[in-house]
């Protein structure tokens, strides 16, 4: 929580002792990224706008080292940290695209 105060964007997780109600389902999604599908389920449940993988000095996960599905797109990379941008179009409640990004 401490390092959102950079960006002051919110968390996909919630905040402190707030986790949104559908965590658990959030966290299996998350879990499978980046798997187009997932991607796409978690864009059109949270509008998710930015992925940071955090390798705390590792090596970045092999499933995110290789070729992105579309919609992400490699931003930088740090030591302790790797950020994605989603360039995956959310959708509306009706299911086209919503632009206003």
């Amino acid at each position: 929580m401490y390092f959102s105060t950079v960006h002051w964007l919110p968390l996909g997780g919630g905040y402190t002792a707030y986790p949104p109600p559908d965590t658990a389902h959030r966290r299996r999604l998350v879990e499978a990224l980046p798997d187009p599908d997932a991607l796409d389920e978690l864009v059109a449940a949270t509008g998710v706008g930015w992925i940071v993988v955090h390798t705390a000095g590792r090596p970045l996960p092999s499933q995110w080292a290789g070729t992105l599905p579309p919609g992400l797109a490699l931003v930088r990379r740090w030591p302790e940290a790797t950020l994605f941008r989603v360039t995956r179009p959310q959708a509306t409640a009706r299911g086209a695209p919503d632009t206003r990004r």
